[in-house]
């Protein structure tokens, strides 16, 4: 925030996995509308947001965090931590 206004967001759900018999299962964080007000860019307030973000999965044991990124914003993740996985596959019905 800045002088209360918020400038910065990242929006988080924990997804439940499937129970398997014998396994302890942890959630996943999937992670979507990330965003900072075009005026506070590059000023390592995303990134902050995000080391943040990080902290707290590891704080709670959370699997891993899941997120899609745009084009333009696979770089701010990379240097994040995030690594590139293969894309996942879909279905879409007629």
């Amino acid at each position: 925030e800045d002088e209360g206004i918020i400038v910065s967001h990242i929006y988080i759900e924990l997804i439940q996995k499937v129970p398997r018999p014998g396994r302890i299962t942890k959630p996943f964080a999937y992670m979507t509308n990330v965003y900072t007000v075009k005026e506070y860019r590059n000023k390592g307030i995303g990134s902050r947001l995000l080391s943040r973000i990080n902290e707290w999965v590891k704080e709670n044991n959370y699997e891993f965090v899941i997120v899609w990124p745009s084009d333009d914003s696979v770089n701010f993740y990379q240097k994040n931590g995030y690594v590139q996985c293969t894309e996942p596959m879909e279905y879409f019905p007629n």
